[in-house]
């Protein structure tokens, strides 16, 4: 505990839920910045210390040094969009625009980024990669978020629409038994790769466009299959570049596990490496996954090896953890004994392992929404659960939900 509730809150038993308290003071339920409120001055203090802008620092600085940021983003199906039908719907797409019209640079709305090879949503997202016959998302090894796909001979994924300035980066997997790769653009083979060698993820190609829209497409042209794992767009070196690191299932384990089976960490952060402008904020949005699998001990130590991870690759990064509320299901399932006595759980693991660290913000999704009664007379009801409406199922986020995220992180962190 990092302040003193008995100071702040003299009227408050310490005999009672001092960790419902404390995360009521968190959201802002009680004493927001600038208003001393019922919980004085001292809360409101540690309220904008906690949970406000000190993750940003980082990437101010960065800015004005650079006149650039990276942003990555880390996360589940809530942060790539399953239950969305466009990416712009995307609350990490929503903050980028605000970070980009907050934090102007000179020469406007500058920068861009990062579209993987596939997308591992359960609804076809617009901006979705075509993928010809033949071709396989792995799902687990190299790119962003492990979301290279494996193409065979003759076989291509494609890029279609795409607004670029004067080139475009092309991200692969190599190995000692891949293939030709031909990037075409506009129907026209602009280079020609050969991916054999020793294993390493995002290796690239820069081809040189015309500053406009085109359609961009990688084919395996001979002898082995290739493993692109996306497209990197700029156009400028300038601005704010989003990095969408996402992964539909993903919990903290699949971020930090090593290995050469199974969810392919290092794969993911080799990408991470080689991004081409600096991350100088990552933005993580985890927790729901891993309440349904793990222990809050084994989610907080998890926690902390990400931030570590996140320290060693992106040394420059402020980090905003935004922990995901839990899922109407899991709180059925936990009962009206234990609900929501497990999320405060894990809600405290993370502030346990993490919120001492100076270049973390921890949000928390339960400040907008969490299920509202865990043994509802009705059990199949959505309304008992989410009056607001802020689902678009059980889990995800609907359209209003995700612009409720977007807002949240404006608030915290702009």
């Amino acid at each position: 505990m990092r302040f003193n509730l008995a100071d702040d809150h003299p009227t408050i038993s310490l005999g009672m839920d001092r960790g419902r308290v404390e995360l009521d003071i968190f959201h802002g339920k009680v004493g927001p910045p600038g208003k001393p409120g019922p919980a004085g001055p001292g809360v409101a203090a540690e309220l904008a210390r906690l949970g406000g802008r000190r993750a940003m620092t980082f990437a101010h600085a960065m800015l004005a040094k650079d006149n650039s940021v990276g942003v990555l983003f880390l996360g589940d199906s809530k942060v790539e969009g399953t239950g969305l039908t466009q990416v712009a719907q995307r609350w990490q797409n929503q903050f980028m625009g605000t970070l980009r019209t907050v934090f102007p640079v000179a020469g406007g709305d500058t920068g861009y980024g990062y579209w993987p090879a596939d997308y591992l949503t359960f609804y076809d997202l617009d901006k979705q990669p075509t993928h010809s016959a033949g071709v396989v998302p792995l799902g687990y090894d190299g790119g962003l978020g492990n979301r290279s796909v494996h193409v065979p001979v003759n076989a291509y994924v494609e890029w279609q629409g795409v607004v670029t300035g004067t080139s475009v980066r092309v991200y692969y997997t190599r190995g000692s038994v891949y293939g030709t790769m031909e990037v075409l653009v506009d129907g026209t083979v602009a280079t020609t790769v050969n991916t054999a060698g020793a294993d390493a993820a995002g290796r690239f190609v820069d081809v040189a466009v015309t500053a406009g829209t085109h359609t961009i497409r990688v084919r395996c042209s001979a002898t082995n299959a290739i493993r692109p794992e996306g497209l990197y767009v700029q156009t400028s070196a300038t601005g704010w570049h989003h990095y969408d690191g996402s992964h539909s299932g993903y919990m903290t384990t699949d971020y930090v596990q090593n290995g050469t089976t199974g969810p392919q960490a290092t794969r993911h952060w080799e990408s991470v490496a080689a991004l081409p402008r600096p991350v100088g904020l990552a933005v993580i949005g985890l927790g729901a996954n891993d309440m349904s699998s793990l222990s809050a001990d084994q989610f907080g130590a998890n926690a902390a090896a990400l931030v570590a991870r996140i320290e060693a690759t992106c040394p420059r990064a402020g980090i905003v953890f935004l922990m995901g509320a839990m899922r109407v299901e899991d709180a059925r399932s936990a009962g009206a004994g234990d609900y929501p006595g497990k999320l405060i759980e894990f809600e405290e693991a993370l502030r346990a392992a993490i919120g001492d660290n100076p270049r973390v913000t921890i949000l928390q999704e339960s400040a907008l929404w969490t299920p509202l009664n865990a043994t509802p007379a009705n059990p199949a009801s959505p309304v008992e659960q989410d009056p607001t409406g802020f689902l678009a199922d059980s889990v995800h986020p609907s359209i209003f939900g995700h612009q409720q995220i977007a807002a949240y992180l404006r608030a915290r962190t702009t």
